[in-house]
Order: structure tokens, then C-alpha cells, then sequence
């Protein structure tokens, strides 16, 4: 992205920025004070290197004038508006337009970028299969109307859970892709544990790191499911949806502080956001009936 003081930027004899520029015989280019690999950064020998660079360059050779880097802006949105101000003839930088910036300069594009989703192909080759939690790698996370669980394939709302409580070495990590938002104000909900801990009795505390609890895995899944306690030294489980009948009241205090505590989060279709599944606790509120929300969901150790 190129920011400039004028709307025109042209090699054109009768533009007052190009004629300016070549009566003093210097453009002056600002760059971001970062190091954004390979737009600009620092070679080895501590010269400024990469795309931006050279598109600044070429235009100064068309100009016929001497160059200078300025690189004395605080962050990109001082930068643009320096641009504005004419502090430098132009700016350049992996950035993109706001409505604050348009109010600053005027913006050029020369590449734009979309979002997508990188992933090594030997591990999309595993899609459908199973890991050693008998998941599959790449789960649809698609609720299908009617049915009766408040689980992923439901409707209904899903309390704060950390995943696979029920194994014995839960993933670390949890990534979820939205393929499709669902309805309006459909949303998830994020719990951070570390809050939710700083906020209980001592004795509440002492009772989720002594007690063991059993964790059954879900009915389709063929394992024993495991028997741990709620707080294990840095990592927090929990799973409401076949044993909270069967927990003591200091496990139902800490399930209603982590609702206490939720956060929603709302998503666009193309956003990618991860978690650690140690510290976090997500679930989600009820859904339409007519919900159309899809995602894809990935384990991280």
C-alpha cells in the first residue's frame, strides 16, 4: 500500500508533487517502524531491503532524484498520517485502508492480499481419520437441527468445557476455522480459568486440586474415560455434559464461575482463532432452530 499527500502521483510535468520533488532533488519514502520480511528489514549489511524498497527505488530513478528512507513514525497509522502532512512524500508498507486513514492521505494499491488457510498437505490427507483421542483430525463442527444434544452436532446451549476432559492428555490447543456464521448474534463463549480460580474461596481452590473426579468419554467413544483431578498444576478440566449429577457442590461452584465469567465471541466466515485448552473453557449459547453455522475444528499439541 502507497499513502501520498495528493490524490495523483504520476510522472506527469505538471503535477505540483512531482515538481516539487524534483526541485529539491530528493523524495523522502517512510516506512514502517517495523520489520515485516520480505516488504522491508535490514539486510546484513544494514541497508533496507525487499519489495517495498525496490518499488521505492524504481520511482526515484523515474523521478531522476536521490532517495532517503525515513523511518521515524511511531506506528502505521502515525505513519499514514505524516503522509497527510507531507513529513514524507510518500509512505509505503504492508498495510491496509481504515476510514481514519482515508481522512489522512490518499492510498494506492499495488497488491492486495486474501485470507486463506495453510495447512501441509500430508496433514489434509488425514482429514476423516482418527487421532489417539479416537477424534477425527479435522472435525466438521456442523449442528444439525432438532437433535436432542447439547453437544457440537445439537442446538442447545453448551456450558464451559475444556476438550476431551475424558483423556488422559487433552489436546494443548484448540483451532477453529468458520466455514459459516450461523444466524445472527450466534456466537461462541470463552471463559479464562486463571480469573475464574483467582476468584474462589481457598477451600474451593484446595477441593478442585485434591479431589478426583471421574471424566467419562462420551457414549460413541470407546475408551474408559479418566479420572483426574479438576486443577492438575497448570491445566484445568471440565465437562458438564454427562457428570454434572454426579459432581460435589465445589465442582458446581467453579462450572457456575466459569458462566459468571464468559465472554462471546463473534466470528466472520474466513476467521481462524486458537485457544489454549488447558487454560480456556469455551462453549456457546442455544441455537436457531435454523442455524446453517459451520465449522471446522483442529486439535494442537
Amino acid at each position: 500500500m502507497i499513502f501520498q499527500p495528493s490524490p495523483v502521483f504520476a510522472a506527469d510535468a505538471s503535477n505540483p508533487t512531482i515538481e516539487r520533488i524534483q526541485s529539491k532533488g530528493e523524495i523522502v519514502v517512510g516506512i514502517p517502524p517495523y520489520k515485516t520480511p520480505p516488504f522491508y528489514s535490514k539486510g546484513s549489511d544494514g541497508e533496507l531491503v525487499g519489495y517495498d524498497i525496490d518499488i521505492a527505488k524504481k520511482i526515484a530513478k523515474s523521478l531522476e532524484v536521490q532517495i532517503r528512507f525515513d523511518r521515524n513514525s511511531t506506528s502505521f497509522n502515525n505513519l499514514v498520517k505524516r503522509a497527510g502532512n507531507s513529513e514524507v512524500d510518500f509512505a509505503i508498507g504492508k498495510l491496509g485502508t481504515t476510514y481514519n486513514r482515508l481522512y489522512n492521505a490518499f492510498p494506492h494499491y499495488y497488491m492486495s492480499f486474501r485470507h486463506a488457510f495453510l495447512i501441509d498437505r500430508k496433514i489434509l490427507a488425514l482429514a476423516g481419520k482418527e487421532n489417539d483421542c479416537n477424534q477425527p483430525l479435522v472435525m466438521d463442527i456442523r449442528p444439525s437441527p432438532g437433535f436432542e444434544g447439547s453437544f457440537f452436532a445439537g442446538e442447545l446451549r453448551l456450558f464451559p468445557h475444556t476438550e476431551l476432559a475424558w483423556h488422559e492428555e487433552p489436546p494443548t490447543f484448540i483451532g477453529m476455522f468458520c466455514i459459516n456464521t450461523g444466524e445472527e448474534n450466534e456466537c461462541q463463549t470463552i471463559s479464562d480459568s486463571c480469573k475464574v480460580i483467582a476468584s474462589l474461596p481457598e477451600h474451593i481452590i484446595t477441593w478442585l486440586r485434591l479431589k478426583p473426579i471421574y471424566f467419562p468419554s462420551p457414549k460413541h467413544i470407546k475408551t474408559k474415560g479418566f479420572t483426574g483431578n479438576i486443577i492438575d498444576g497448570n491445566t484445568v478440566r471440565i465437562n458438564s455434559r454427562d457428570i454434572r449429577n454426579n459432581w460435589a457442590e465445589e465442582a458446581e461452584y467453579f462450572l457456575q464461575k466459569l458462566m459468571d465469567f464468559e465472554e462471546k465471541i463473534y466470528f466472520k466466515t474466513g476467521d481462524f482463532w486458537v485457544f489454549d485448552n488447558r487454560i480456556y473453557a469455551h462453549g456457546r449459547p442455544k441455537l436457531s432452530s435454523k442455524t446453517k453455522r459451520h465449522l471446522l475444528r483442529v486439535y494442537g499439541k
